[in-house]
C-alpha cells in the first residue's frame, strides 16, 4: 500500500520540531516524515541543517533527511546518526557509488539510503547503481527547495519507465502531491507521497492526512 509521508521545511529547529510534534500526535496516522535540508548552494533556499540537533526530538514517527545539499558525503554520517533514512540526490555528488558501497558493507543499504533525482536528469543516469539501489525518490517539480510548486506531469511517465525497469524499487514522489494527482501517482506505480503544502497549509492536518490515506487505500 502507498504510504503517505509528510515533508517539513523548517528556517530554524523549532520550526523543524514544532511540526514533528504535530505529527506525533495524530494516533499514528504516519509512519514517515522527510525533513528538507538545504545549503543555498544545491538549491538556491537555505534551511535549519544541524543534524545533532534531532537528538532532542522524542517519538515514534521515523525520520528522513532529504538531503538538498552539494557534496553530501561530507555530512553523511551526522544524518545517519540523526534520522533513519537519508536521500542524497544524483546530481549532487561524484561519489555516490562510494556511499552506496560504503552503507552495503555495513548492510544499511537498502534500509537507509535513497536517491533522489531531479525532473530534468536522465533516469539513465541511475542505472549503475541500481543493481544496489532500492529506494529511488522522483522529484516532480521544475524548481526544488520550497512547497507549493506544481506537480510536472512528466512525472508520470517518468514513475513508469522506473517501475518498468526495476520491478522492485521503492518509488517515492516528492513536490506538488495532492489530493487531485495522488490517486494517478498511485496508479501510475508509486510506492510513497512526500507530501507538503497539501498537508501543512490545510486547515486541519490530521484531516487532511487521514484524506490522503483514505485515498491509498482506494488504490
Amino acid at each position: 500500500m502507498t504510504e503517505i509521508v509528510p515533508a517539513i521545511i523548517g528556517e530554524n529547529f523549532l520550526e523543524v520540531s514544532q511540526k514533528i510534534n504535530q505529527l506525533e500526535k495524530l494516533d499514528g496516522l504516519v509512519e514517515w516524515a522527510q525533513i528538507d535540508v538545504m545549503d543555498g548552494l544545491f538549491v538556491p533556499e537555505y534551511s535549519w541543517q544541524n543534524a545533532s540537533d534531532l537528538e532532542q526530538v522524542e517519538g515514534k514517527i521515523k525520520l528522513e533527511a532529504h538531503l538538498m545539499l552539494e557534496e553530501p558525503e561530507n555530512v553523511l554520517d551526522d544524518w545517519l546518526d540523526a534520522c533513519d533514512r537519508v536521500i542524497v540526490h544524483l546530481e549532487a555528488t561524484n561519489k555516490l557509488a562510494e556511499i552506496i558501497d560504503k552503507l552495503d558493507k555495513l548492510n544499511q543499504l537498502e534500509k537507509r539510503l535513497a536517491i533522489a533525482v531531479l525532473l530534468q536528469t536522465d533516469l539513465a543516469k541511475l542505472a549503475p547503481f541500481m543493481s544496489k539501489v532500492k529506494n529511488v525518490q522522483l522529484m516532480s517539480i521544475a524548481t526544488i527547495g520550497h512547497h507549493g510548486e506544481p506537480l510536472d506531469k512528466k512525472v508520470y511517465e517518468r514513475i513508469s519507465f522506473l517501475r518498468n525497469q526495476y520491478p522492485d524499487v521503492k518509488i517515492s514522489v516528492d513536490g506538488g502531491v495532492n489530493l487531485s494527482n495522488a490517486e494517478k501517482l498511485i496508479k501510475a506505480g508509486a510506492d510513497r507521497l512526500v507530501i507538503g503544502s497539501a498537508i501543512w497549509k490545510s486547515k486541519d492536518i490530521s484531516k487532511a492526512i487521514q484524506t490522503f490515506n483514505a485515498l491509498r487505500r482506494q488504490n
